[in-house]
């Protein structure tokens, strides 16, 4: 039983990294998180949800959009806020701070098909 929650830690807990891109990517890969934009002056952020669904989350930097969020670097590690709620498909809820994928309790955080798929492309 110990040995299936260190598994499922170790699931939900992989560091996500970050790329500068110039426009949406056809194909982000899976625990990449990519900023749309030049410099320092990012107006998007694009993600495959962590819960395993493979669907592509975008969300707008745009201070002036509502909804809207902020990142923050430091090192080589980044923290995005407020918190991204899926309200269609997985409904997945969770932050990005540090670099790993916090989930929000109080709700499902992972569909059982990603679920199932994590484990079978691990065999």
């Amino acid at each position: 039983m110990i040995k299936i929650k260190k598994w499922f830690i170790k699931l939900f807990k992989k560091k996500y990294s970050y790329n500068i891109c110039d426009d949406f990517q056809e194909n982000v890969s899976k625990n990449t998180i990519c900023l749309i934009g030049y410099e320092s002056n990012f107006d998007f952020l694009e993600m495959k949800c962590p819960c395993g669904c493979n669907e592509l989350i975008k969300l707008s930097l745009v201070e002036f959009d509502k909804p809207h969020w902020k990142v923050k670097f430091f090192n080589d590690r980044i923290s995005v806020s407020p918190s991204i709620w899926r309200n269609k498909g997985c409904k997945s809820h969770f932050f990005v701070k540090n670099s790993k994928i916090i989930w929000v309790k109080n709700k499902s955080h992972f569909s059982l098909k990603g679920l199932i798929n994590k484990f079978f492309r691990g065999i």
